[in-house]
Order: structure tokens, then sequence, then C-alpha cells
């Protein structure tokens, strides 16, 4: 048997690694009706990148073989929707598409052969509806409206064609890249959420990027509305605190706008009248209180927490803490209209005396067993007895029964 040496079978793992690992850079071809590439482009604001093969033909294999695979190439694909067009059925492959194995055509990969044969129908149709001679392989770059903004005939190189939609991009102006684009589309959702629920900096912060491109994208223009919602309800939260007629109820409500839109440029507006506020001799005494309410603003901000998750029991010891501690100052009176709507609302009110329950049977059951500890077996008994009658659906009476069995 022959032996191979170690560091030549490296050598070889390391080479048949490199062979099956390698793979070559795949332009993600539209897949979809021709109309949904022209609707998606427009809310993208980018160029349809049409190509158009023959097969058979000597430049249209120098093409797909030397150019449509080639990294750069790839690269300059996603900033445009790029379609592919031939008449050929090439047969069909399997190919992982953005982590999801799919049929596609054998030769040009990225899309069936049934889509390129569909797009190449439509593509005809809009572009050499004149019955014109049609001059392949071509490349045309167009905008959304399909008008078409330049032509590359015969086979160029990837600078050329990296150049065309850079040309193209100057014409229309800023747009979204294919990842960009999945990204902005999520964004774009969830500012609207936080816009809703008045999470004003959420929303704020997520729509900055989008905003910042620029440029006629649908979503770009969805971006700026939203931020401009998201202006005028500070102006109107500023206006609404310039009508409280109290000092206190002003500088409070202007404290809130201020944090609402914390870290964003609106928080300068309400900034600015506190500042001018806190110059009288009510509004100095305005901001004292305010500094001392803040204090408690924390403990009040987890008792709402625990409000919405349904923790009635410590919602309702950090907002007694509020009432008894903070007294005068708005925000105890706040936490006092939390504890009688507890009181009122009979499904809250079930739950926190179960729980006061459970509690008293607790402290019931630590009073037994230090009475067994000291050897006083009749008096921890009694406990026991006591915790069984009275609280009979607590965790504690489980415990008692077992203790009272023989």
């Amino acid at each position: 048997m022959t032996r191979i040496s170690t560091p030549l079978i490296l050598v070889l793992a390391l080479a048949l690694g490199c062979s099956l690992g390698a793979q070559k850079p795949q332009v993600h071809w539209w897949r979809s009706t021709f109309d949904a590439a022209a609707k998606e482009a427009k809310l993208r604001n980018v160029p349809l990148l049409i190509v158009i093969l023959q097969d058979g033909e000597e430049a249209t294999e120098r093409l797909i073989d030397g150019i449509l695979s080639q990294k750069r190439f790839v690269e300059v694909t996603q900033s445009t929707i790029p379609i592919v067009c031939s008449k050929a059925d090439h047969g069909s492959k399997k190919q992982v598409i953005n982590g999801i194995s799919r049929e596609v055509c054998r030769r040009l990969g990225g899309c069936t052969c049934e889509e390129h044969q569909d797009l190449e129908s439509r593509v005809f149709h809009e572009f050499f509806g004149g019955g014109e001679e049609v001059k392949t392989p071509q490349v045309i770059l167009a905008r959304p409206n399909l008008k078409v903004v330049s032509r590359i005939l015969d086979v160029a190189g990837v600078r050329a064609y990296a150049d065309a939609v850079k040309n193209c991009r100057k014409v229309m102006g800023p747009g979204l890249d294919e990842k960009t684009f999945k990204t902005a589309r999520v964004h774009l959702t969830q500012g609207g959420n936080y816009l809703r629920m008045k999470q004003y900096k959420s929303a704020w912060e997520i729509l900055e990027d989008l905003v910042q491109v620029g440029g006629p994208s649908v979503l770009v223009k969805n971006a700026v509305h939203l931020r401009q919602r998201i202006e005028e309800e500070a102006q109107e939260l500023l206006l609404e605190a310039r009508r409280r007629t109290s000092p206190w109820e002003r500088l409070a409500a202007l404290d809130q706008g201020r944090r609402a839109f914390a870290k964003t440029p609106l928080e300068e507006r309400f900034a600015r009248e506190i500042k001018v506020l806190s110059k009288t001799k009510e509004g100095r005494m305005a901001v004292r209180k305010l500094k001392k309410q803040k204090r408690y603003q924390p403990r009040f901000d987890k008792a709402m927490e625990h409000i919405r998750r349904g923790e009635y029991a410590r919602a309702r010891k950090a907002l007694r803490f509020i009432r008894d501690r903070a007294k005068g100052l708005p925000l105890a009176e706040e936490a006092s209209a939390h504890l009688e709507r507890f009181k009122k609302d009979p499904a809250i009110a079930a739950i926190l005396r179960a729980a006061d329950q459970e509690e008293e049977a607790k402290a019931l059951m630590k009073e037994a067993r230090g009475k067994e500890r000291a050897g006083d077996t009749e008096g921890a008994r009694k406990i026991y007895q006591r915790i069984v009658d009275e609280y009979p659906r607590t965790k504690a009476a489980r415990g008692a029964r077992d203790k009272l069995k023989p």
C-alpha cells in the first residue's frame, strides 16, 4: 500500500475543499412578471437592466460565460431590477437562492426557463413593438416608466455595464439597492407601528437611514411622510402645553414632550420652552417640584410595566409606595387613580385578593415552622389547621395538609 505523507494529505484536502466550496456568483434574475418588475423599480427608484440573449450565437455565449457570472457584474445588478430574456429551454437544476433550494434554468441560473421565456415575450412587445430588427446580445437600461436610457449591443467589459448603470442612476437620482430595499420595507412598517404607539424616538431613529437616502423612491417618500407626521404631533404637544394655565401643568407637559422626543431634533423645541418658563418665579417652583417627581418616575414606569404584564400585585406595591412618598405631586395622584381602578375592576380585585391570601398564608406557614423548630408541635398544628381552614386554595395550604397527616 502506498502511504501519502501528512503534508500532501493537507494540500489535497485544501484543494478539494476549495473546488467544492467555490461557487460562481449568481445574478438574482427577476422571477415574477414584467409588470411587477416595473412596480418594484418604481418603489426602489432603480433602472430595469434587461439582458436579451439569442442561443447559439457566439457573442451571446461569450456574454453568458464571460460577463454575467463575474462578481463585479453581479454587484452592479443589485442596484437594478435585472431581467434576463431568452426563448430557449435549457433544462433545469437545483440552486440555493436566499437560503431556499429552487428549480432554475440550467444555463443561466437565478430563474426558471419558463420565467425568462415569458419575460422575453413581454420585453419584445414593450421595446420592439414596431417590428424592427433586434440585435443580440443586447442590454437595455430603462427607467420604471420604460423610457430607455441606454443600450449596449454585442459584448462589452463589465466596466461598460457598471458605467451605464451609474449614468442611469444619475439621471434617476438616489435609489435603493436590493439589500437596502428589503431592510427599508421592514423599517417603514416598524416606523409606522412606533408612531401609532407614540414611541416617537424609536420611530424617528428607525426611519432616519431611509430618509437620508433621498430621491423619488416611493418608500423614501413614505418615510419622509411619516417623519412629517412625527413633527406634526410634536407641534401639537407643544401647543397643548402652551394652553395650560398652571406653570406646573405647562412644565409637566413640556417635560413629557421633551422625554417623548428625546435624542431627536424635536427635543430642542420643548427644551427651549422649559428654559424660558424656568426663569419666572412660578416656573422655578415648578422646576423644583418636577425634579422631586422625577425621583419616583422610574418606580412608576416599572409599575406600568407590571400592569402591562398582568403582574398586579407587584404594580400595587410600587403604586402604594409612590402614593405615600410623593404626596402633593401629580404622580402620587396618578398612582392613587390606578389603585382605585384596581379596586373597582372585579377581575383585578380577585387577582389581588388571591395574592393577598397567598402572602398571609405564607407568613403563617413561616410562623408554624418556627414553632416546630422550637418543639411546640401542638402550636404548629393549630396554625397549620388555620391555614387549611382560612386559606384552602393557597400553596401554603397544600403544605399544611401534608403536615397534618397522621
